[in-house]
């Protein structure tokens, strides 16, 4: 019979393999985006890709993009299009791009101890507060 801890280890083993299947699989972009909005750029990667964007339209609305691709991954397009702006991007491994002003970090997973860490629990001494009205 197999340990829970050798459970948990096999799990383990196969997401991290479907994880890695699954950035491998990228298609690259190819294209002469020259001149169009950002949103139509959007536009066209989503009904081509999997991808699918996650930003402030009222932020990007000016936004230009002039851009020849030929047959390179998503990070290079994006870094291309918003090297000189006041944004970044953050993929996550289901293929979600969140753009935000590079003021703001965005963490596409949980820290390693997320699940280990344990929560404090109030106690029977344990006064809690309330709102002061």
């Amino acid at each position: 019979m197999l340990t829970r801890k050798r459970i948990i280890l096999l799990v383990s083993f196969f997401l991290l393999f479907a994880m890695i299947i699954r950035g491998q699989s990228q298609k690259p972009i190819a294209g002469h985006f020259q001149k169009i909005y950002f949103k139509e750029f959007v536009r066209i990667i989503e009904a081509s890709h999997a991808y699918h964007f996650y930003y402030d339209t009222t932020q990007l609305d000016s936004l230009r993009v002039y851009i020849e691709a030929n047959n390179i991954p998503i990070t290079a397009v994006l870094d291309q299009i918003l090297d000189k702006t006041n944004f970044h991007y953050a993929i996550d491994s289901f293929k979600n791009i969140f753009i935000v002003l590079k003021r703001f970090a965005v963490f596409t997973t949980l820290p390693p101890d997320f699940f280990s860490v344990a929560c404090e629990r109030p106690g029977p001494n344990t006064r809690s507060r309330t709102p002061d009205r």
